[in-house]
């Protein structure tokens, strides 16, 4: 199969050709399977995810640079798919009941489902490089050099990684010929077709001139996934892909041309807020009927700054800072003065609909495919409501250049020479970025290799859910952080999330309130201090065996607080005896430290403090 040509495919595509979508989805599908089946080990599960992730590459296409690579493209989304799969279950699920009742199956169907369920269990038990391997040799039939391709890796590594496979199958299974047993394909290329059929795209392509700003300001005023990188000229380039979704092609195709992208300078950014368009805000019931409850983007930006509290931090007519003033100093009007500089005076690009529209739907029409584009805002027995429109665009951005993101659905930056900051948007990558990156009402799930500072604030939660018959509400598990070598110090207050650190420099602080924070550190600069703080979450310290020599010979300081939580610190066991660390204690607070004065204990290098969780401090392994 070596002579299939993707890029064929995604030229038509990307020309308004929707059936040359197709034989991508035949082509790919099954190795993209297999790279689902390497997270999620439910056949369902992970067909969900392929489907949802072929859409998502439909509506990405414009972001595609190298089209001769779109297998590899395809798989880096199912990928990422998969992770916020397991990120909203917390948990891999087994292979789904329908797969493993047999109760009414015939005796030879049952030996065959059987013996195929034996070889699923026997995948699942090997090594993570072989698995992937093995899965995608069988279920993709694709040859060794397309597999190594989508793998990105050799192909002789492919070949020797098949190899132990097989070996270590026919260890684990009791028949030998249990290994040609062929693995169930997929086929999603119906599913995937229906959906792909009532979207309708239009390519993105602009050359916008800065003139003489320094500043970048994009506002999102419709789902927006963006990818930022470093451009080669003078001038910024927006590119990618616009998309609706219509009861039919025809209507998809007005919908898709009513969204706009504005571009233009502003001498305050902050006083001007975006280009004036219509945003959704929800569905009201008007004569039994749906009906969309819209602002203006202005609107909401001016509630956002000025109002102190945005329109979504209120609760049957209670704003959260009424329940909680604490968290007035959270709200938009509470920005560093750093990060209104970047809303001065701007280059300014919006993308929005001068008119919104809205779309109601019988609910036997929104299959699960359509929800992959379509997501319902008010459901009953009788229709389903929301609106309609999403944007995949890349930005590049000249040398130096600032750039704010705000409202960004999901944004990604990579290889930048300025600082970025993100502003009411979740960041899913961020890396390799010469200056600062800036987080206020965003979340964040990676960030690596920033020569500058990080700085995020964050107090959202996740939804909730209802147990026991609606008798409790329960908030979902936190949201996962992940940030490693940074330079330039770290300034993190967040309400609660899941934060692992690793080789954080220069002046470090992290107050994670109710979530839980690890740090891995190697080694300490002369000009670094790190703080971890929490009121109700864990923190964990790892540090390496000469950093932690360091410490019993003072040369590092490191002090742990506690009012009513517990300090574990197995990494001194037994190293040295006559250096133990000093535990002390009141009936307000214990701590432990190796500093020997008050402002020492209080000055360390390492200050950890949890007024309710647990403090752990580790030898890295």
């Amino acid at each position: 199969m070596d002579n299939f040509h993707p890029e064929n495919f995604v030229e038509r595509c990307l020309a308004g050709n929707a059936q040359a979508f197709e034989p991508l989805v035949r082509h790919y599908q099954n190795a993209a399977f297999a790279t689902a089946l390497r997270y999620v080990r439910s056949r369902v599960d992970a067909q969900d995810i392929v489907q949802d992730a072929f859409v998502a590459a439909y509506c990405r296409l414009g972001q595609l640079r190298d089209k001769e690579r779109f297998g590899g493209w395809l798989m880096h989304i199912v990928a990422n798919r998969c992770k916020d799969w397991l990120r909203d279950r917390r948990r891999t699920q087994p292979l789904d009941s329908a797969e493993t009742t047999l109760e009414n199956a015939a005796a030879a169907e049952h030996a065959d489902q059987m013996r195929r369920l034996e070889l699923q269990e026997a995948v699942d038990l090997l090594p993570e490089h072989y698995r992937s391997a093995v899965l995608m040799y069988y279920l993709s039939g694709l040859s060794y050099r397309e597999i190594a391709e989508l793998m990105e890796v050799p192909l002789s590594t492919v070949c020797g990684r098949l190899q132990q496979g097989r070996i270590r199958l026919r260890q684990l299974l009791d028949e030998p010929d249990h290994e040609e047993i062929a693995m169930q394909p997929i086929d999603v290329t119906e599913q995937v077709q229906e959906v792909v059929c009532q979207i309708a795209t239009r390519q993105v392509q602009e050359t916008i001139q800065l003139r003489d700003t320094e500043r970048i300001v994009l506002y999102c005023a419709l789902d927006t996934d963006l990818e930022i990188r470093q451009a080669e000229g003078e001038d910024a380039v927006l590119e990618g892909t616009l998309s609706a979704i219509g009861l039919t092609r025809e209507k998809a195709r007005e919908s898709v041309e009513g969204i706009e992208i504005g571009a233009d300078q502003v001498d305050y950014f902050f006083a001007s807020g975006p280009h004036e368009g219509e945003v959704f805000m929800g569905t009201r019931e008007q004569n039994g009927h749906p009906k969309a409850m819209s602002m203006g983007s202005g609107q909401i930006w001016r509630a956002y700054f000025l109002g102190g509290c945005h329109p979504w931090g209120v609760a049957n007519g209670v704003k959260t800072t009424d329940a909680f003033p604490q968290m007035q100093a959270y709200t938009g009007g509470s920005m560093p003065a750093d990060m209104r500089l970047g809303l001065g005076r701007a280059t300014r690009i919006t993308v929005y609909r001068e008119k919104l529209e809205d779309i109601i739907l019988p609910p036997s029409a929104v299959t699960a495919e359509v929800q992959k584009v379509f997501r319902p805002n008010s459901t009953s027995l009788e229709r389903v409501h929301g609106p309609v429109g999403s944007a995949s665009l890349v930005l590049l951005v000249p040398e130096g250049k600032r750039v704010t993101v705000i409202k960004g659905k999901q944004v990604r930056a990579f290889g930048l020479q300025g600082s970025i900051s993100f502003i009411e948007s979740t960041c899913e990558e961020v890396a390799d970025i010469e200056g600062d990156v800036e987080l206020f009402d965003s979340a964040l799930e990676t960030a690596r290799n920033i020569r500058g500072k990080l700085y995020q604030r964050y107090y959202r939660y996740l939804g909730v859910r209802m147990e026991g018959r609606e008798i409790s509400v329960r908030r979902h598990a936190a949201e996962d952080c992940r940030i490693e070598d940074i330079c330039g110090g770290v300034d993190i207050d967040v309400g609660s999330v899941q934060i692992k650190a690793a080789r954080l420099g220069g002046r470090v602080r992290i107050y994670n309130r109710f979530g839980q924070t690890q740090l891995h550190q190697d080694q300490l600069a002369a000009d670094s201090r790190i703080e971890l703080e929490s009121c109700a979450g864990d923190i964990h310290l790892s540090l390496k065996e000469a950093l932690l020599d360091e410490v019993l010979l003072d040369k590092v300081h490191l002090t742990a607080f506690t009012l009513c939580g517990q300090i574990q610190y197995a990494a001194f066991e037994g190293r040295d005896e006559d250096r133990p660390l000093s535990i002390a204690n009141n009936s307000e607070v214990t701590m432990l430290s190796n500093a020997h004065s008050g402002l020492d204990i209080l000055a360390a290098d390492f200050v950890l403090k949890s007024e309710a969780g647990a403090i752990a401090i580790e030898q890295a392994k």
